[in-house]
């Protein structure tokens, strides 16, 4: 058997771009289905939200080990490398998503070459959504249960052109509903080029109905229940240099601590 795959279309400010509609053989677990949506990801009193706020200014915003939610919903984020929240466009580092409103004014994460963006919640998942922002062949999406490789995919897997479009037509929803027996408890981004940029970050303990082919919705989500992420770092100037020497002295600190 195969796993199970929907295409939708790519995400545009006033009009629907795209249709792709193909199906394509992959490898690994028949248990999992991903589907793209114009929709955007899953929305039901079951699924919770991440809303990573403004920042003050292009650049990285924070590379904080983020705890959110309670019980079902409870998790932390953390990052390594230069990955983390940006905010804006930083030439050369990162590109702000696409939403139906236009480029993205708030937050978002980026996935750094040498490092990764992890997600661990406090039980398993059986749903997982992102907004996925100029999607490239070399991003990466693995799901683990503890140790264990549940699922992987890369842009390659969301579009048949996974060559960095920055604007409408190269953002999308992505969903991922896993059965019981394949859940998940991790989550890891990564990226072997600048960059993997995502937000809109969706999950529940319960698998969710998608539709595909649902017209964009140009106001905000209303359906989930969103869990606010505080980050109150500074933004950081976005050249190369100065990612990489924060991204040290957080490393140096924390072992000076120790």
């Amino acid at each position: 058997m195969t796993r199970k795959w929907s295409w939708g279309l790519a995400l545009a400010p006033c009009a629907l771009a795209g249709v792709l509609g193909f199906s394509q053989q992959a490898t690994a677990n028949d248990d999992v289905t991903m589907s793209t949506s114009l929709t955007s990801v899953a929305q039901s009193s079951t699924v919770n939200l991440l809303d990573l706020g403004t920042g003050n200014g292009p650049g990285l915003v924070s590379q904080e080990t983020v705890r959110f939610g309670s019980d079902s919903s409870a998790g932390t984020i953390s990052y390594s490398g230069t990955s983390g929240i940006y905010m804006g466009n930083v030439a050369g580092i990162t590109a702000a998503p696409w939403t139906p409103g236009g480029i993205e004014s708030r937050n978002y994460f980026a996935t750094q070459p040498g490092g990764a963006i992890t997600i661990d919640y406090a039980k398993n998942q059986q749903y997982f959504g992102i907004m996925w922002g100029s999607v490239d062949s070399y991003n990466s999406l693995s799901f683990y249960n503890n140790d264990r490789l549940v699922e992987s995919v890369s842009g390659r897997d969301v579009t048949r052109n996974p060559a960095g479009n920055q604007a409408a037509s190269g953002t999308y929803f992505a969903n991922f509903n896993f059965s019981s027996d394949a859940s998940f408890n991790r989550v890891v981004f990564s990226s072997s080029t600048p960059a993997f940029e995502f937000n809109m970050i969706a999950y529940s303990t319960q698998t969710q109905a998608i539709t595909p082919n649902e017209v964009a919705k140009a106001g905000p989500l209303t359906g989930p229940q969103s869990v606010s992420v505080p980050v109150n770092a500074a933004p950081v100037a976005g050249s190369p240099l100065l990612l990489g020497l924060l991204g040290w002295w957080r490393r140096r600190r924390k072992q000076v601590a120790a």
